[in-house]
């Protein structure tokens, strides 16, 4: 058989398609190669854009320099007393509009640590600071918009760091640079425990509530460290939107909030299906505490550090009222509770309760009154009657000046003039004018003079101004408003003329006539020699005050120095009991324990005050009207006001007398120094 020398025939149609699929895939190569292209490229471009943004964080970002152990943030002060077995207890908080409390992060519940960390930051114990994923997917979304709304790509860590800077809503790419260098250096410089602690106690949770022990005070009315589970998930719920989700307001957001974190929290494992469920189903109230009116006395320790402050720091006014409202300044008060709680039932009783407050004709009055010991610490104030509906408002105990009336008789006429020797006990004086103004006799007493010759006792007890004022004569004006000033505090004196001519260097001075007047407290201090001795001690409502580290920014001591011998002393304090015992202020006594005082009436019934002293405490009381009026009271409500305090006070004291000071001689019912005659 021969061989034709030809090869078959090619299939038309196979051979097309091969020449497609031979052109399909240089094709699909050549697109390849494209796509690889732009892929390098872009590899290469972020490259160059990641390498040059790392070089300018490098270079040109710089961390913030904050200090987790030092940070300027405003924090609640507290002020504190002493309980009757001596230990310091919180009696009340003070902040300028940001109530925070700081708490350290051992006495934060685990689920609370748990909570806030499941809803705000899953990988907190994983990351360095940055969550990279989150922040990525946010850097994104800000430049291509994925999501309908920004995504927030910040950790527990950049959060603090808001919260400490105040940058709360400053989402531009530059501020988040920053923050994510401060973020990534803070975590390398404090454990998580700390960045965690500085936290729970800088995020703003409603309100003027930063820090969840605020928070918990607010809402729930007890401790962080005593917080369940559920209540633990409604703080934690509340950081997106404090306000939103303010259970106080919107209890149902707050609920619907609080599931959401619980099942966070579950489905991280961080709690249990069973505590889930008792969780949610727990019945939850909200206590909503409003902000604290500050007692008088709390009023007053403000007042005080704050000018402390300023006259021992050199620092403004404004700096030093800033550190006291928003510095976190513990300050120990000298306030007794017990005392303050007596006064209180006093002045915050009835205003028909006429056993007590004896009307006047013109309507309620208003009264003060200052409770101290004999070293000069105060140990209740009571600014006005009735309920106080303001901090820092006018305080009549310290603000006020008054004319104290023949309530300075004792501070400024007898007490002096015994110290010179130019009275005695027994010294006796003619009750008749000693003078004439505008040629009428001068002064006048409660009743008619009556011409008749008085002992200083008697005197003193029935509060005779024309004696008062021929023992000043003796003494001198000038001497008397010179020994209240050096001796006795007194710092609204004048010795010098004003513009309206008027001046305190007269004899009026021994009728308690002054130009501007004495506060409740200057009084009350005053009359401490009169208890202790002979020993006179500046009023103080505050032992020490630390800052908010633990140093020692101010402290208080007695500041003793003598006012009187001890045997003036002695002397002056029995004819006060005897003014108590037979005098104008017998409505004082008390049934267990010696009393002496001194009543005080200006003209016309303007002022009526009492000055008493026990072997335990000195009291001042002022009753009057803010406005001058006659008050038309034949009795002196002051006098029954201390009465009614003080029996409360001294009720649960043991019966006491005063003991006698110094070097003196009790001869026919009197008391002498040696050598009087």
């Amino acid at each position: 058989m021969k061989s034709t020398g030809r090869s078959k025939p090619t299939d038309s149609k196979t051979a097309k398609k091969a020449v497609q699929n031979s052109g399909g895939q240089r094709v699909a190569h050549g697109a390849k190669k494209v796509l690889l292209t732009l892929f390098l490229l872009i590899i290469i471009t972020g490259s160059i854009v990641v390498g040059a943004l790392s070089v300018y964080i490098l270079v040109f970002v710089k961390p913030q320099n904050i200090d987790l152990t030092n940070a300027q943030l405003k924090f609640t002060s507290m002020i504190y007393a002493n309980d009757s077995s001596g230990n310091p207890q919180v009696v009340s908080q003070i902040n300028g509009g940001v109530d925070r409390i700081w708490v350290g992060i051992d006495q934060v519940p685990d689920n609370l640590k748990n909570a806030f960390i499941s809803t705000e930051d899953q990988r907190f114990y994983e990351h360095e600071g940055v969550d990279w994923k989150r922040t990525i997917s946010a850097f994104a979304n800000f430049f291509l918009h994925f999501y309908a709304s920004d995504q927030g790509g910040s950790t527990i860590t950049q959060q603090l760091i808001k919260n400490i800077n105040g940058d709360t809503f400053n989402r531009k790419p530059g501020v988040k640079i920053q923050e994510i260098v401060t973020a990534l250096n803070l975590e390398k410089r404090f454990s998580k425990d700390q960045i965690l602690e500085s936290y729970l106690n800088t995020i703003p949770l409603g309100g003027s509530s930063y820090g969840v022990q605020a928070a918990s005070n607010v809402y729930f009315g007890k401790n962080v460290k005593d917080l369940d589970l559920a209540q633990c998930a409604v703080l934690a719920g509340l950081t997106q939107s404090p306000n939103n989700y303010n259970p106080l307001k919107y209890p149902d957001r707050a609920k619907q909030r609080q599931l959401y974190v619980l099942k966070n929290m579950l489905g991280q494992k961080m709690i249990t299906q069973a505590q889930y469920d008792q969780a949610s189903t727990e019945q939850l109230s909200y206590v909503g505490q409003k902000a604290e009116i500050r007692s008088w006395f709390a009023d007053q320790v403000v007042e005080d550090v704050t000018n402390d402050l300023v006259k021992q720091k050199g620092y403004t006014k404004a700096y030093a009222e800033n550190m006291v409202l928003n510095q976190g300044l513990k300050i120990y008060s000298t306030v007794d509770q017990g005392v303050q709680s007596s006064m209180d039932s006093i002045y915050q009783a009835n205003s028909s309760n006429t056993d007590i407050w004896l009307k006047g004709k013109s309507g309620t009055y208003q009264s003060a009154m200052i409770v101290m010991n004999y070293s000069g610490a105060v140990m209740g104030i009571e600014g006005g009657r009735g309920a106080k509906t303001t901090n820092s408002g006018w305080d009549r105990a310290t603000d006020s000046t008054r004319s104290p009336g023949s309530s300075i008789k004792p501070i400024g006429v007898y007490g002096p003039a015994i110290e010179n020797g130019l009275i005695t006990w027994s010294s006796s004086f003619k009750d008749s004018p000693p003078t004439t103004v505008g040629g009428s006799p001068w002064p006048h007493n409660d009743d008619e003079w009556s011409e008749q010759m008085m002992s200083v006792p008697d005197a003193l007890a029935q509060s005779k101004n024309t004696i008062a004022v021929r023992i000043e004569q003796m003494l001198k004006p000038i001497n008397t408003i010179n020994f209240l000033t050096n001796n006795l505090g007194f710092t609204t004196l004048q010795k010098t003329t004003d513009k309206n001519g008027n001046n305190d260097n007269g004899l009026s001075v021994a009728l308690g006539s002054l130009t501007n007047g004495v506060s409740v407290e200057t009084m009350a201090a005053a009359y401490q020699p009169f208890g202790n001795g002979g020993i006179y001690n500046k009023p103080y409502t505050y032992t020490k005050v630390l800052d908010s580290n633990g140093n020692v920014l101010l402290e208080n001591k007695p500041t003793a120095s003598r006012a009187f011998s001890q045997e003036t002393s002695t002397i002056m304090n029995r004819l006060l009991q005897y003014d108590v015992t037979n005098g104008t202020g017998a409505a004082a006594k008390l049934s267990e324990t010696e009393v002496g005082g001194k009543t005080g009436t200006t003209d016309n019934g303007l002022d009526r005050w009492f000055v008493g002293i026990t072997p335990d405490y000195v009291g001042a009381v002022w009753c009057g009207y803010d406005k001058n009026k006659e008050m038309y009271t034949t009795n002196n409500p002051s006098v029954y006001v201390w009465h009614s305090v003080m029996d409360k006070v001294q009720s649960s004291i043991p019966s006491k007398t005063f003991p006698v000071w110094g070097n003196v001689v009790q001869s026919n019912g009197g008391w002498y120094k040696p050598g009087d005659n």
